[in-house]
């Protein structure tokens, strides 16, 4: 059901952003608010109090996300009884414009530090061998 949800309200989010021309605004605004729910992890929880009405939640988004371009979205997320499910809304909204703006995610484990000649290399050969324009490499090692 989850993806189902961030599915259908990141699909929509994603379209109305293109069909303004708002995608790089609201793309930035959506890593925004992913990072601000990951610091805060307890505003999700108050958020979906049993104890908090739609006004008071509608409320909170205003005193918290008040002026954002996506303030309207946040506000049909909370009267729907959804904002349970935005960080996999979100996630998904970033996963669709990565792919919009084809930027590939990579990453790549090793069991010793790479040098920056070696990861050049790598960069390099992914670029020659996918269909992607830009790269978002991730090193990791274990």
């Amino acid at each position: 059901m989850a993806k189902l949800v961030s599915k259908v309200y990141g699909d929509a989010l994603f379209e109305a952003a293109l069909e303004e021309n708002q995608l790089d605004a609201v793309w930035d605004e959506v890593r925004e608010i992913a990072s601000i729910l990951q610091e805060n992890e307890a505003f999700i929880d108050i958020m979906n109090h049993p104890e908090m009405t739609r006004e008071k939640e509608l409320a909170m988004m205003d005193e918290v996300f008040g002026g954002k371009v996506m303030m309207g979205f946040l506000q049909v997320l909370v009267k729907k009884g959804r904002f349970g499910e935005i960080e996999s809304v979100l996630e998904y909204f970033d996963k669709r414009a990565k792919e919009y703006k084809k930027i590939g995610v990579v990453y790549v484990t090793t069991p010793a530090e790479l040098s920056d000649a070696q990861k050049q290399k790598i960069e390099a050969r992914l670029s020659e061998t996918s269909s992607y324009e830009t790269l978002e490499m991730n090193y990791n090692v274990d």
